[in-house]
């Protein structure tokens, strides 16, 4: 803890220097850093609707609404009318999550630095509580008691704090740390708030709130739980064993810890090898109304503890009749055979592993990963097990509702069903769910009605825009990587990782069916474009594969040809120009050799679907000069860019958070080189790879990135409009986004939290809404003749029947016939040539032969059967020259990193007074680093001297004093409150007050004056870094010298044990690096 006191304390000098520096360079106030969290632009976007499926988290917060968090989201869903609610989390994604039905409130904690836990009521969604406690990283587990107003929290690493809130009045009762123990369920004892039982990996304990007035205090009791076996075994005590013999012949019964000759606090706690049992892993627990735990386990087993006197007993199932015990295994055999030809694991119906507990009045409701829910009525210490429901899904979450009328079964997929006991005989589905995270998403034609989703499984849905709701869905059954709706009918392309495209029929959004496939090529299908106009698909590949096909259903999208690139593709942009009927194609790529990107664009016309045979070769590669291929060199690099109709390029920089704008025009080219310069740089404030989007109107451009934050830019003033914290950095930030056509809305999908976000502008300029309007008409003016024609034709083609050895739709090569005529031209040289080496093969091996049974004096070599010796010279010799080449090369990068070994050793070794080293824990991997420090130099030594006389006798000035003791008589200095550096080697007695510093020289002496402190503070830190570091290395060499005499013992006793043998490791010790030992040159 003083460690980080000091560290806190220098980064807070460290501040005080920039202000005082920043005022001594002229500036009235420091600059603040962008935050966009406080703009009211955030009032621009309304979260129109999310759709999410529930993983872990889940509750009841009414008898008919459920509610589970999704990204940065937390998702209320009416059980009866279907109908769902958000609420947003304002700083990112939801972490630990509860719900209290008694009191129609939710509680949820961010997942920021320094994390918050927010209470919610329902409906209203108005905030009640911020609770902030000491968490530094995470909350993992929140628990509501059944009554009164408290709220139980346990934190991840590294406190490991267990907490108890009064919410209602936002006040921690008490906190108490259990290091090292992930626990993975907590609740209240609903009779009774002042007890909980946290469940771990591998212990359970019951926590009991112990109150005197306001004083709170938690006390840990353990419960010592049976072995693997389901034994429970009494305490038997080791250090002080009771006596069971009056014989004394033998002498007096000894402690196991005095035979071992231990002695001190090790005696106490020594526990022989044979006497440690590993104990049951629990899975799950409840509680009853009897102020019982029932806690499930691993090894199939369910416990029951008291918690008054914390014992614990083991169910057994009661012994059935011999003539049901007969039916019984027969049923469990069926199941399980029937389980076999579903290709599934074989259940254990007699002893299955549970995964989650629920109580009722009833008995115990249980499940696992079989999917298979159990219902046990419990005598005592015996119950009866029958089998509820089967769905054939492993079961994560089982949760009455508050009137105990509905139990909801919640998959590890996220599918909900519902089960009525007790007179329910099979459970109802009530959520679907998806097999993946969401991949991409686009709006279905007009745009205004229906959108597709694809998940990264190759699931699509199809969803109505109003609300949300699941029209549809269809599996592909194989991983999909892209998604594109096409404007000119209600087809949607779906790329795969396997390089097919599938086209789907979407003109009944009730049953969307596949109608055909296209196998492009081995390689992953990366993305999918279509122009405005509805006329090519431009599907990129990878390894620089480009190919266009004619997105008309009534051309059955025929591969019309494709491109490659040498570099790698990072994105695509398309723009259609229906005045000249071209479509351009712009393609960033990624040069290797130098820190700079180079777009690629080319022209698509009408005369690659009317005589597509002059625009491409004999293997279907097109023509540059059919498709007038142009490249320009960029100054920066970049990892995503969008073009505009009038040669304006927008691209996201990847080496710094900017969005620069080009101009391909001969007048921003570089003099030098002809690379373009970018014409204005905007800061998009985003951190994280990044990638853009523009509006079908071309007047906004969207940039999302990592941190999961979109934002909307104006792109003629590159103005912010609109911003959205719609996802995360820890769900892995944005994956992809779309506008709609008539840019009303937007969908944005996350890459890891499993959100479709749909987005709708809730303030605009009525000159924006025109435009929008006005652009969308005139497009859809454009295609109704084409869409009405196009989906006729859609609908005329017949579903595609998948089949193991379909060939529909092949490379383009084999649209071209190149390949066969080549084959069928030269087939019979190909066949004379293979029949002579196989005749030559023979003749060789059989000469070999022969000569193995010649003597040895007679024998050839093996290269004398070499037969073009010439080849084989060649070969040699390139390959010595190659040798030669690739040395020389090894050499010269030798003698540079040497140089430059050098250079750093001077620099960061050399020049150090202090080196830099770090001391670990023994059987952590927690780590401490000391502050490496440099020599100062006589001049910063002198001036220093000189700064601290200057301050002396401007406090000898008896102005100073008389103003100083004015200051003192009213309040302390606001400057030093809190100042914690007396204690770590710092002085603040000669730094000026604030209000002092009024001269440039003052603001240069302060500063100066700060630095002195901070040198102080590190080297009083590294003085008591020190002292830790030789504390260690003598209990290393105490080990060590413990550990010879282990030795001696163990081979009297002929035991095999590996003693541990502390060590530095090369972070305590960094001079390692310098030298090389022997041990660290492998022997070849």
């Amino acid at each position: 803890m003083q460690f980080r006191s000091a560290h806190d304390h220098i980064s807070l000098l460290l501040y005080s220097g920039y202000f005082n520096l920043y005022n001594f360079l002229g500036g009235s106030v420091p600059p603040k850093p962008h935050c966009h969290y406080l703009l009211p632009w955030l009032l621009v976007f309304l979260v129109f609707w999310v759709q999410g499926f529930p993983k872990k988290n889940f509750g009841f917060i009414n008898n008919q609404t459920v509610c589970y968090p999704c990204g940065n989201y937390i998702l209320f869903r009416d059980i009866e009318t279907k109908e769902t609610t958000v609420l947003q989390c304002q700083t990112g994604q939801v972490g630990a999550f509860a719900a209290n039905a008694n009191r129609q409130v939710v509680a949820f904690s961010d997942r920021k630095l320094n994390p918050i836990i927010y209470i919610y009521t329902f409906p209203e969604l108005s905030k009640l509580a911020e609770l902030k406690g000491n968490t530094q990283l995470d909350y993992t587990l929140l628990a509501f008691s059944f009554t009164g107003p408290y709220l139980a929290s346990y934190s991840s690493i590294p406190e490991f704090v267990l907490s108890v809130w009064n919410w209602k009045e936002n006040l921690l009762l008490c906190s108490e740390s259990q290091p090292g123990v992930t626990a993975i369920s907590l609740s209240f004892n609903p009779m009774n708030w002042q007890r909980l039982c946290l469940v771990s990996e591998s212990s359970v304990t019951i926590w009991l709130i112990e109150r005197s007035n306001d004083e709170h205090l938690l006390k840990q009791n353990p419960v010592k739980l049976p072995d693997e076996r389901g034994s429970v075994n009494p305490h038997e005590e080791l250090f002080f064993p009771v006596s069971h013999s009056e014989d004394r012949y033998y002498g007096p019964d000894l402690p196991v810890s005095a035979v071992a000759g231990l002695v001190g606090d090790e005696a106490e706690t020594f526990m022989p090898r044979n006497y440690i049992k590993p104990a049951v892993h629990p899975t799950a627990h409840c509680w009853t109304g009897t102020s019982e735990v029932y806690v499930s386990c691993e090894e199939g087993y369910i416990l029951t503890i008291n918690a008054e006197t914390y014992s614990v007993s083991v169910l057994q199932q009661k012994p059935l009749p011999e003539r049901i015990r007969t039916i019984s295994d027969v049923v469990s055999y069926v199941h399980k055979e029937v389980q076999k030809k579903k290709g599934g694991k074989p259940k254990d119906l007699q002893n299955p592993v549970l995964s989650s507990l629920a109580f009722c009045k009833d008995g115990l409701y249980a499940t696992g990963s079989g999917g298979i829910l159990f219902f046990y009525y419990i005598d005592d210490l015996h119950y009866e097990m029958k089998i509820c429901a089967d769905i054939l899904q492993p079961i994560t979450t089982l949760i009455f509702s508050p009137d105990y009328s509905v139990l909801l079964l919640v998959t590890d997929q996220g599918a909900v069903y519902t089960y009525k006991p007790p007179h329910s005989e099979e459970a109802v589905k009530l959520m679907d769910a998806c097999s993946g995270y969401f991949l991409a998403a686009d709006f279905l034609t007009p745009g205004n009605e229906y959108c597709v989703s694809v998940a990264t499984s190759g699931e699509v849905q199809v969803w109505f825009l109003e609300d949300g709701t699941c029209l549809s869905k269809l599996n592909l059954n194989m991983e999909a990587t892209a998604l594109a709706c096409s404007p000119s009918s209600n087809s949607v392309a779906v790329g795969t990782k396997r390089g097919v495209i599938y086209f789907l029929d979407v003109t009944k959004v009730e049953a969307p069916r596949v109608v055909h496939r296209i196998f492009l090529s081995t390689f992953p299908v990366l993305s999918l474009h279509y122009d405005q106009s509805g006329q090519f698909l431009i599907a990129r590949a990878a390894e620089g594969h480009i190919f266009i096909l004619d997105a008309r259903p009534s051309k059955l999208f025929q591969v019309l040809g494709y491109v490659v690139l040498k570099d790698q593709v990072l994105d695509l942009s398309v723009v259609s120009d229906f005045k000249s009927d071209l479509v351009e194609v712009m393609v960033l790529v990624n040069v290797a050799e130098v820190q700079r990107a180079r777009l690629e664009t080319f022209c698509l016309c009408s005369a690659l679907t009317t005589d597509n045979a002059k625009c491409v070769n004999e293997r279907g590669i097109l023509n540059a000069n059919a498709i007038k291929r142009k490249q320009y060199d960029l100054d920066c690099p970049l990892s995503s860019a969008v073009r505009l109709k009038d040669n304006i390029v927008y691209g996201y920089c990847t080496c710094a958070p900017f969005i620069c704008k080009y101009h391909l025009s001969e007048e921003n080219m570089s003099k030098d080189l002809s690379v373009f310069s970018s014409t204005k740089r905007t800061p998009s404030n985003q951190f994280g790879s990044g990638f853009l989007c523009l509006s079908p109107n071309s007047q906004w451009l969207a940039s999302a990135a990592n941190n999961g934050v979109l934002i909307i830019y104006h792109t003629s003033t590159m103005d912010i409009l609109a911003q959205k914290h719609c996802h995360s950095y820890q769900g892995g930030g944005i994956r992809s986004m779309v506008f709609s056509l008539d840019g009303k809305f937007i969908l944005v999908n996350g890459k890891n939290d499993g959100a479709l976000v749909c987005l709708q502008w809730k303030k605009m300029k009525k000159t924006e809404v025109k435009e929008a309007d006005f652009h969308w008409q005139s497009l859809l003016a454009i295609l109704n003749t084409s869409t009405s024609n196009e989906n006729v034709a859609l609908q005329s083609m017949e579903e595609w029947q998948s089949e193991p050895e379909s060939t529909s739709g092949s490379l383009p090569e084999e649209k071209f016939k190149v390949i066969r005529e080549e084959t069928r031209r030269f087939a019979n040289q190909k066949k004379e040539l293979q029949m002579g080496i196989k005749e030559l093969r023979k003749t060789i091996q059989k000469m070999m032969h022969e000569n193995e049974q010649v003597p040895d004096i007679e024998k050839l070599e093996q290269w004398e059967f070499n037969l073009d010796t010439e080849e084989q010279e060649r070969a040699q010799a390139k390959a010595e020259e190659e040798v030669a080449r690739v040395r020389k090369q090894i050499e010269m990068e030798n003698l540079a990193n040497r140089y430059l070994q050098d250079v750093i050793k001077q620099e960061c070794w050399d020049a150090m007074c202090v080196k830099g080293r770090a001391v670990k824990c023994f059987h952590t991997a927690c780590e401490v680093k000391n502050y490496p420090l440099k020599e100062r130099s006589e001049e910063e030594l002198e001036t220093l001297e000189k700064v601290l006389r200057l301050k002396k006798m401007d406090t000898a000035n008896p102005k100073v004093q008389e103003k100083n003791h004015e200051m003192a008589d009213d309040s302390a200095s606001s400057c030093l409150v809190g100042s914690l550096s007396s204690q770590y080697g710092g002085d603040t007695s000669v730094l000026y007050q604030q209000w002092d510093l009024q001269t440039r020289e003052q603001k240069v002496n302060q500063i100066i004056l700060l630095q002195d402190i901070i040198y102080k503070l590190k080297t009083a830190f590294n003085k008591e870094f020190d002292r830790v570091v030789r504390q260690k290395e003598q209990e290393i060499a105490r080990v060590k010298e413990r550990n010879l005499r282990i030795q001696e013992i163990v081979a009297q006793l002929e035991l095999q044990v590996e003693l541990w043998e502390p060590a530095l490791t090369d972070d305590e010790m960094p001079e390692r690096a310098l030298t090389v030992q022997d041990s660290e040159v492998s022997e070849k």
